[in-house]
């Protein structure tokens, strides 16, 4: 069959989130495709459904190589075709063939299908954006803190560091936690719906895409007192230090389980550094800052989004806490 190369190619990277490094289970490594042109991704934590024109074919494809192949081809459209045991990719003057399963073994029966879908406010994909960026990588033995906390009102998250709370009609009717590696990948799909089952909390866009993140029920701490001020005295910080954020950014990204920037402040300037294993990267600028020298560390895409919505924050008796209006974010002072 004749399919256009690009949107199948785009139609498979939106499963690819699904797919397993290593196969953890049978087939968690490949495109699932079904005969009515479904393909599905599956690695314990989320399980990704989308449609394509590949219809009349079913089994398992590994996926690395077809979406290397895809990526490398630059026809409009190529044919598509099963042939002895192997997936069947043609070209102009052309063609590659794939070991494709004819049986499909990818454990998609442990995902609950979803029907009682709410529509949500698509302001709830920024919301994830920005949360799940809080959450810790490791957890340091806590589970919550690699989470996102939904809340019927409300996501949040917190590493012990830095505190996040955005206020959005979530779509659920109680508490759950989403581990945040992966409501990331969630956050940049247009999500428009939801859904809960037993054990999983389902996503769905306009154009069909469907996630599926495994939901955890565990206790997550009050934080409501950590965005609360008190005793607080305002500091403005400049738009130009989102610039100065970009290019230490390049060095502090190298610290892949903690990727921050480091904010000193004191009279009236404010000094921005990025740290990592090859070098290091700092920036002063003037702020409207008097008193004693703090220090605190940020993401710098959060720093960027906080002084984009407000470039106020406030000083509290060992926090900076910033109020953009739909979300309240701190970060413990002195933690560098």
């Amino acid at each position: 069959m004749l399919v256009n190369r690009e949107e199948l190619l785009q139609k498979l990277e939106a499963v690819s989130p699904g797919l397993a490094k290593k196969d953890s289970l049978e087939q968690s490594s490949c495109f699932v495709i079904y005969n009515d042109g479904r393909v599905a991704t599956f690695n314990e934590e989320l399980a990704c459904f989308n449609q394509t024109a590949l219809r009349g074919i079913e089994g398992a494809v590994a996926a690395d190589p077809l979406r290397a192949l895809l990526q490398k081809l630059d026809e409009e459209s190529i044919d598509i075709s099963i042939d002895h045991n192997e997936l069947r990719v043609q070209g102009n003057r052309r063609k590659s063939g794939l070991a494709f399963q004819e049986t499909i073994a990818l454990a998609l029966d442990r995902v609950e299908a979803a029907t009682d879908w709410k529509t949500v406010d698509p302001i709830l994909n920024d919301a994830m954006a920005i949360t799940c960026k809080c959450a810790a990588t490791d957890g340091s033995g806590s589970f919550y803190l690699t989470c996102v906390h939904f809340h019927p009102d409300y996501v949040e998250a917190c590493d012990n560091l830095q505190i996040l709370r955005y206020t959005v009609q979530t779509g659920i009717t109680s508490t759950l936690l989403l581990k945040a590696a992966s409501v990331q990948h969630i956050a940049g799909l247009g999500m428009t719906e939801v859904a809960e089952t037993e054990n999983w909390l389902h996503f769905r866009n306009p154009t069909g895409l469907t996630l599926a993140c495994r939901k955890y029920v565990d206790d997550f701490p009050d934080i409501t007192n950590f965005l609360s001020v008190t005793d607080s005295t305002t500091v403005s910080l400049p738009t130009s230090l989102v610039e100065a954020a970009e290019k230490a950014d390049i060095f502090s990204s190298q610290n892949a389980d903690n990727n921050r920037v480091t904010i000193a402040l004191k009279d009236n300037k404010v000094m921005l550094t990025g740290r990592g294993g090859n070098g290091w990267y700092t920036e002063v600028k003037e702020a409207k800052y008097s008193g004693p020298e703090i220090k605190f560390m940020i993401s710098a895409k959060i720093l960027a989004e906080l002084i984009s919505k407000s470039p106020d924050a406030l000083i509290c008796p060992g926090r900076i806490v910033v109020d953009a209006g739909t979300y309240k974010y701190s970060s413990s002072l002195g933690a560098v």
